[in-house]
């Protein structure tokens, strides 16, 4: 008699989640967050849908979980060799002021990895800078975006676009009084484990 194993699928939310990936590496909400840097309060929360994140809060949670930060955007791969997503049919994601969907990069290549932002006037990726492997490109699609690199900033308008190395400290922000709308593609090495960190503005 073949043993019949249960299939355990990834949940839709980023709470639920966040549960099954702590879950899934055997952590506790204590330790996460130890390793986190955040509070247990704030992981609770999240888990539990009564908080939402913002992008450099889950970059520091990705980078303890060892996850790209699309797994949070994202149902897993299912292995098709092409796949259409219409515009209505992508599955959109709501943080603190903005708003995240995944394109099907993994489909080109599992190394590719291409998000499309939203960010409403005011707001921005937090107050801590990114730092992850790989390059990025950001493509500025609609409005203006003000894209901090280190400690230069670089103001895009409609199709300017800026790569860089991702190694580097980054953040962004919407100053306008109108969306803006960007898509990033982060790309790394075969051999590159697909981290993150976060470094906070004392450079801690």
């Amino acid at each position: 008699m073949t043993e019949q194993r249960e299939t355990i699928s990834q949940p839709p939310g980023i709470g639920e989640k966040l549960r099954y990936f702590r879950k899934e590496r055997g952590l506790s909400i204590r330790v996460l967050a130890e390793q986190a840097r955040l509070s247990p309060n704030t992981i609770s929360l999240i888990e539990n849908n009564t908080a939402s994140p913002t992008v450099t809060t889950l970059y520091a949670i990705a980078n303890v979980l060892d996850i790209p930060l699309s797994a949070f955007f994202t149902e897993g791969e299912n292995g098709e060799a092409v796949r259409l997503v219409t515009a209505q049919d992508r599955e959109r994601t709501v943080i603190p002021g903005l708003r995240v969907s995944v394109l099907p990069g993994d489909v080109l290549d599992q190394r590719v990895h291409i998000l499309h932002f939203v960010v409403e006037p005011g707001n921005g990726s937090g107050n801590d800078q990114m730092v992850h492997p790989g390059d990025e490109l950001v493509i500025c699609l609609r409005g203006e975006l003000e894209y901090r690199v280190n400690d230069t900033i670089y103001n895009l308008k409609e199709q300017d676009s800026l790569a860089f190395n991702a190694g580097s400290p980054h953040s962004f922000f919407n100053r306008k009084q109108d969306e803006t709308h960007f898509l990033v593609l982060i790309t790394t090495e075969a051999d590159q484990s697909f981290r993150y960190h976060v470094r906070t503005a004392t450079g801690k």
